[in-house]
């Protein structure tokens, strides 16, 4: 009986829950009602909007919807060659020994579409060789397992180490060909056909895809455009969206959000971004679809990081030697130093020497790089007592036609009076940043002033004039002086 009773207490406290919780939902239906007619009369105002999407951007301005192409096909094109030697990786990473029939068959077949697309391939003359290299590398390494049928360990990493600055150069060239158009289509809309109050209401969407939000160029693009330095105001980037119309609905959420969150909360707009639970659910959804369906990418490049950086100490003194035989990077040049002596390639043997590739008019790279640099030089020269040859580090512009002698020397000083500057003539210059893989190109001229946009890496080159490694951006100024120190210490083993 009393059990009996518990039972109908029960039901009843239920009962009366479920007859609460009916109400409050049909009560929050109206809210959402309301909410989703709000947002849509926002979307339906919000003009100029860019919405960016794939290879193309929508602008809506003034009623018109136009679409313009941002992406072009050289980009496209960079990443096809690129991803030739990763698809090998892929294929074998996972059945070294013996290769197995089913890799036979599929390897030789792609060693045959490779060869025949060697044959077909056109690219600017500036970065054809590149290309080339990279499909030739792949070729090699192909023919070796096939004709082995055998996958080795050392040399998958050998073939992965050759094949990372070749990537790098790469990805430089199709992230600039990106840029130039990106700009060369968006700009005149910002700086001519809106005015200055459609400036300040612009709304630029990103639909984002497996790439992470911080490596995506139309974001780090437009924050440079527009001076912004976080999302909300100006630029939202979208990762959940997998249409225009969901992007939209969030970007409705967004401009709504700030508005009522600017109301609630003394004029603070991001508040509720902060806080609500709709933009954590969002993230969570979309943390787990990513991570389920790019789970195997991740594995791979993890994998292919793993072989690039955990074996090079192990395998380092192969490595030198593998990289200068087959990825050709480095060579002989004839330039001035900025105290207009003539000097050859042979001047620094015997030496370290860090080489950057850059110009004096530079704004703002060059001057952070060489910055960098000079940190390095200054940390190496610190350990100089334990090192058997001197380190140089040398700046040679890539901007003959403006930078003489006196202006590279005046340039330098400003930041390290160990450095050397190099110039040359045009052709000179051209030769040497054939051998070592960097890309240059003047761009428009505004009045007597321009650009030129150019390859952002640091070559070390070591005392037998030998290529050894590179660094990019992403390392900073103790980084890569320790790494210096294990090319250093690697080459006093090997030649005791």
């Amino acid at each position: 009986m009393i059990w009996n009773n518990h039972l109908l207490l029960i039901f009843i406290f239920t009962s009366i829950i479920s007859i609460y919780s009916d109400e409050l939902s049909d009560l929050n239906k109206k809210f959402i009602s309301t909410y989703d007619h709000a947002r849509d009369y926002l979307i339906s105002i919000t003009n100029p909007l860019i919405i960016c999407n794939g290879d193309n951007v929508i602008i809506i301005h003034r009623g018109k919807r136009y679409q313009e192409q941002v992406i072009p096909k050289l980009y496209h094109d960079l990443k096809s060659i690129s991803h030739m030697p990763f698809k090998i990786y892929l294929t074998v990473m996972f059945n070294l020994g013996i290769l197995s029939d089913d890799n036979y068959t599929e390897l030789k077949q792609y060693l045959q579409d490779i060869r025949s697309i060697r044959n077909s391939i056109q690219f600017p003359t500036d970065i054809q060789q590149t290309q080339y290299d990279i499909i030739d590398l792949s070729i090699e390494y192909l023919e070796t397992i096939l004709k082995t049928k055998f996958i080795d360990q050392t040399q998958l990493n050998e073939f992965c180490q050759q094949a990372r600055h070749l990537f790098s150069v790469n990805i430089d060239l199709a992230a600039r060909a990106q840029l130039d158009m990106l700009d060369t289509k968006i700009r005149p809309w910002y700086e001519e056909r809106f005015n200055d109050t459609e400036r300040n209401r612009l709304k630029i969407l990103i639909m984002g895809s497996k790439t992470a939000r911080d490596g995506f160029i139309e974001k780090t693009y437009f924050y440079r455009l527009l001076g912004e330095r976080q999302e909300g105001n100006h630029i939202i980037y979208v990762e959940d969206a997998n249409n225009e119309q969901r992007a939209l609905e969030i970007l409705g959420v967004w401009v709504l959000d700030a508005k009522a969150s600017a109301s609630f909360f003394n004029g603070d707009s991001e508040r509720l971004h902060r806080d609500t639970y709709f933009s954590m659910k969002y993230y969570i959804l979309f943390y787990l679809s990513a991570v389920s369906v790019t789970i195997f990418g991740a594995a791979s490049l993890i994998g292919f990081i793993y072989y690039l950086d955990q074996n090079k100490a192990k395998k380092r003194k192969v490595l030198q030697r593998a990289a200068v035989g087959k990825m050709a990077i480095g060579g002989p040049f004839s330039l001035i130093t900025h105290e207009k002596k003539p000097v050859t390639d042979k001047d620094f043997h015997g030496q370290w020497i860090l080489i950057y590739f850059g110009f004096t008019h530079c704004p703002d790279i060059c001057p952070e790089e060489l910055e960098k640099l000079a940190e390095v030089t200054e940390l190496l020269h610190k350990q100089k007592s334990k090192q058997n040859y001197p380190f140089q580090p040398l700046f040679v512009s890539v901007d003959p036609e403006r930078d003489t002698p006196e202006l590279v020397s005046k340039y330098i000083k400003d930041y390290s009076p160990h450095f050397i500057g190099l110039t040359g003539t045009r052709d000179q210059v051209a030769d040497m940043c054939k051998h070592y893989r960097v890309y240059f190109s003047q761009g428009p001229k505004v009045g007597d002033d321009y650009i030129v946009d150019h390859a952002i890496v640091m070559y070390l080159i070591n005392p037998n004039g030998e290529f050894v490694d590179y660094y990019g951006r992403n390392k900073n100024a103790k980084e890569v002086a320790y790494a210096i120190e294990q090319h250093m210490n690697a080459f006093k083993e090997s030649n005791k």
